[in-house]
């Protein structure tokens, strides 16, 4: 049976098989805390021996109705965001060599779960909630949630 790792960066992480989730958590991040972050990640990730890694893509958006404003601290945050995936991954590498890893793009495993996109953030969220209640009898937070179904 194949065990993947999958990870909704920046803070949440799934180990799991095909049927069945064997450990989820979180690993929160607090300003000022970055080497406490990622000494965490470094103790989730040794505790776990998966056949293959999964991380979410993190991808800057350039477009929208948003004020600029909004939009230039839309891409400040997923810069920041993509710097904090990029250190998860480069953490899963060197702990884990050999494990092949994948980015998952954000619309594949949504469309995989059967949700559009054009829900909007807050209704995909929710829906993610509900799945993995349904699929796992579990009750997540959207975070964990989002991993889960990245695996």
């Amino acid at each position: 049976m194949i065990t993947v790792f999958s990870v909704d960066p920046p803070v949440a992480w799934s180990l799991m098989t095909e049927h069945k989730i064997l450990a989820r958590g979180r690993v929160p991040i607090r300003k000022g805390t970055e080497a406490a972050w990622t000494a965490r990640w470094i103790d989730v990730i040794n505790a776990h021996s998966p056949d293959i890694v999964g991380i979410e893509g993190v991808h800057l958006r350039t477009y929208g109705d948003d004020e600029p404003y909004v939009r230039t601290a839309k891409q400040r945050g997923a810069i920041v965001l993509a710097r904090r995936a990029g250190i998860i991954e480069g953490l899963c590498r060197v702990l884990r060599p050999g494990v092949p890893i994948e980015i998952v793009d954000t619309g594949d495993w949504r469309e995989t779960s059967g949700f559009k996109e054009k829900w909007g953030r807050v209704r995909l969220k929710d829906a993610a909630i509900a799945l993995v209640k349904q699929l796992y009898g579990l009750n997540v937070t959207h975070d964990e949630a989002d991993a889960i179904l990245i695996g």
